[in-house]
């Protein structure tokens, strides 16, 4: 994490300090010139398309700590990743509607060891693991907000309205010796709120980092219990997620006006 939080002081430096000028050489008449694009250029007006692919982390990691100074937990972990492709194209100045493919993958283990979770599990350690794979479809509007005189620096939110198929597995193990299996298939659609900001390296190329703190879902699927169907589920939620490495990388490219 250290390392994550240096690149990003170090991206931050680059912006702060940098005045870039976007130019392209070109030969007329036997003579050079340069053609200068100005900061001033608008990359973001009406007509223009964009397609762009981010990526998407999260890492949590707990070892030897207590849970109501009762349950010892050996082991917490969980990795998520996301990736992203779209396109958009600008129906207004600084106004993007556009679709999205949307792959996520989520592994998570964790151990517990204590005598009192006999009383709860019939076991004194317990360990599971979770294994879910997500595919999705999206469509949604983008606005843009220039900051400052340059329009290079923006901040923007994504709105989008997302379908997904998702599968997960758990492997529940008690005392080492006992194993149970639970399988979901799920659907959902949801409404996402993303904020972000988007600085543009370099002629058209334009580079994103943005978050993903408010979702509302409604879910529907069908449980597997050791390889029967249980049954079936329905859910409704509105989640916040505040947690600072739940982050989007990513870079666009701005076409320009056919």
């Amino acid at each position: 994490m250290t390392r994550l939080l240096g690149i990003i002081v170090l991206f931050g430096s680059f912006i702060s300090s940098s005045n870039v000028i976007f130019a392209q050489r070109e030969n007329i008449d036997n003579n050079d010139s340069i053609i200068v694009y100005s900061v001033n250029d608008n990359f973001l007006s009406k007509g223009r398309s964009m397609i762009s692919f981010s990526v998407g982390f999260e890492e949590k990691k707990m070892n030897d700590d207590y849970l109501l100074t009762i349950l010892k937990i050996d082991e917490i972990k969980s990795q998520r990743y996301d990736l992203s492709f779209g396109g958009s194209y600008f129906i207004n100045d600084n106004v993007a509607i556009g679709g999205r493919i949307l792959y996520s993958f989520y592994d998570q283990t964790y151990h517990l060891d204590a005598k009192m979770l006999e009383l709860l599990i019939d076991a004194e350690n317990f360990s599971t693991s979770t294994v879910k794979s997500s595919y999705a479809l999206g469509a949604g509007v983008r606005h843009f907000v220039p900051m400052g005189t340059g329009r290079k620096f923006f901040i923007f939110n994504e709105t989008n309205f997302i379908y997904s198929y998702t599968t997960t597995l758990t492997r529940d193990v008690y005392n080492n010796l006992r194993i149970e299996k639970n399988f979901w298939v799920d659907n959902s659609i949801a409404i996402k709120l993303s904020p972000g900001i988007m600085y543009f390296l370099t002629k058209g190329f334009a580079f994103e980092f943005s978050l993903s703190p408010i979702s509302l879902y409604y879910k529907w699927g069908t449980i597997l219990h050791n390889e029967e169907i249980k049954g079936s589920s329905h859910d409704a939620s509105l989640n916040f997620s505040l947690f600072p490495f739940n982050i989007y990388f990513g870079l666009s490219y701005y076409f320009n006006k056919q």
